[in-house]
């Protein structure tokens, strides 16, 4: 009877999850290439920690789990 109503449930959760998620993060305008003008280090550092900072700490999660794998193969290989 649970194994019916996994997936199922599995399937709301997401869903609600993602109700809340777009309901406090509303779409935004779509991203124009160029459009940034701002070169300056102090510039690319503001918008990376204020206006993308979601994506930047996704992408560092990502990153750090590669290299976690990377280091349990190499560890396999040398043993």
């Amino acid at each position: 009877m649970a194994e019916l109503l996994g997936m199922p449930l599995l399937i709301a959760f997401l869903a609600l999850v993602s109700y809340f998620i777009y309901r406090v993060y509303p779409a935004g305008t779509m991203v124009q290439f160029g459009a940034f003008k701002g070169g300056t280090a102090q510039n690319v550092g503001r918008a990376l920690f204020t206006q993308y900072l979601l994506p930047f700490e996704v992408t560092s999660v990502l990153i750090l789990i590669a290299i976690i794998g990377a280091i349990v193969l190499a560890q396999k290989e040398l043993d």
